[in-house]
């Protein structure tokens, strides 16, 4: 597989760590030691549990010099590249986990919300086998004035827990569907 396709299978699943400053940019270069940058992608912890990678720390292996006059010369106390990468990496996986739990957080605060104003009728809803449908052009305004967050950045949730909160094109208009709150 092309290099392209696999980044592109990866940010659909949101399987990827983008730094907010540059979401577009998803291949990172991480100077280790002399020589060319190396061009890296970081994984959401998800990932690295499915594919079973675990940290570990490099251990540093001095050899037995094959000349007895080479003896001499010291062993660098320098981290090797893979456990300053690995270092790197865990402090990723802590942010990771972290952002995720707050895009949790924010889905059940804006479900919660929906749920609200779709039992007090505040604006017109569909109920269809179980679910509501409220138009999110209707349900904008009030998600940006609570929340203080994007359309985008709303509608990009759906894709942490689609069963809770997705997005559905009906009648050339797009609707939130959101489960019936248990009253």
């Amino acid at each position: 597989m092309e290099s392209r396709t696999i980044l592109d299978a990866l940010g659909s699943r949101e399987w990827l760590v983008v730094d907010p400053m540059q979401p577009f940019r998803r291949v990172t270069e991480v100077r280790v030691g002399i020589g060319a940058p190396w061009k890296v992608i970081r994984v959401q912890p998800v990932l690295r549990e499915l594919l079973d990678i675990k940290s570990e720390v490099a251990k540093k292996v001095v050899s037995t010099p094959k000349h007895p006059s080479l003896s001499s010369a010291p062993v660098s106390d320098i981290n090797p590249p893979k456990l300053v990468i690995m270092q790197a990496a865990e402090q990723d996986d802590v942010n990771a986990r972290r952002l995720f739990e707050k895009k949790l957080k924010l889905l059940d605060e804006v479900v919660a919300v929906l749920q609200q104003v779709a039992s007090s009728n505040v604006l017109p809803v569909e109920e269809i086998d179980g679910y509501w449908f409220i138009k999110v052009m209707d349900a904008e305004s009030i998600l940006k004035e609570r929340f203080k967050v994007s359309r985008a950045q709303i509608l990009g949730l759906q894709v942490i827990a689609p069963d809770r909160l997705s997005t559905v094109n009906r009648e050339k208009s797009v609707y939130f569907r959101i489960p019936i709150s248990e009253k």
